[in-house]
């Protein structure tokens, strides 16, 4: 069984609510510049790391957060 809480977000992953941010040049070279995988996550990206949550490989990962991010927290 999986658990989804409320919680804060922070994400430039291009979806439909961020591509406003996103399509301008200037905000998504100054977000990108900062990531090491040199672009911003797509939602594929973020449905890996659900199916895996989701599924029997995670039945024992709990607490703990699962960062996403190309890198951008490990600098």
């Amino acid at each position: 069984m999986v658990y989804l809480y409320n919680r804060t977000i922070v994400s430039d992953t291009y979806t439909p609510g961020t591509a406003e941010r996103l399509d301008d040049p200037e905000y998504y070279s100054n977000v990108v510049n900062r990531i090491p995988a040199n672009r911003v996550a797509e939602i594929q990206d973020v449905a890996g790391a659900v199916i895996y949550l989701a599924s029997s490989a995670g039945n024992m990962v709990t607490g703990t957060t699962l960062l996403v991010d190309g890198g951008w927290t490990a600098q």
